[in-house]
């Protein structure tokens, strides 16, 4: 067999794969959500329809931002953003240059959690991060601070 063939069918048995490793995942998902009853499924089913939605937001955001970084960080920026995504920038708008631990005590919020959302908002180009020895700050660039924030 030729080097292209064996490639192409590498590719193809990996995609079979995960395939099947997403249909096996969401049949179990499936089998536990049928054993709660209606009202829990109900909400259970409506926070992961929002959750995937505000990840399809932000890999949208992500993608179309990646060769064209946004002009400037406007209020209506700001509000277009997820209610995740905004309260974390408002919290790094009103502290400065901030750690995740920072905007954490001031949103109530996990480090861990906060840390997720500020490299969210790094990747969508909104934040500047820096790293200082093992410490990651994050902060608006100066001409996308101003007053319209």
């Amino acid at each position: 067999m030729s080097k292209v063939n064996v490639s192409m069918m590498r590719k193809y048995a990996q995609k079979a794969a995960l395939r099947r490793g997403w249909l096996m995942l969401w049949s179990r998902f499936s089998d536990r959500i049928s054993r709660l009853p209606q009202s829990r499924q109900i909400i259970l089913l409506e926070d992961l329809q929002t959750a995937i939605q505000n990840r399809l937001l932000v890999m949208e955001r992500t993608s179309r931002w990646e060769s064209e970084p946004p002009k400037e960080s406007d209020l209506m920026n700001l509000l277009s953003l997820p209610d995740h995504l905004r309260k974390t920038a408002i919290a790094v708008c009103n502290l400065g240059e901030v750690t995740a631990q920072d905007v954490a005590l001031e949103t109530k919020r996990a480090r861990a959690v906060e840390s997720n959302y500020l490299n969210q908002l790094v990747l969508m180009q909104y934040l500047q991060k820096k790293k200082r020895g093992r410490t990651a700050y994050f902060y608006f660039e100066k001409e996308r601070s101003g007053e319209d924030i």
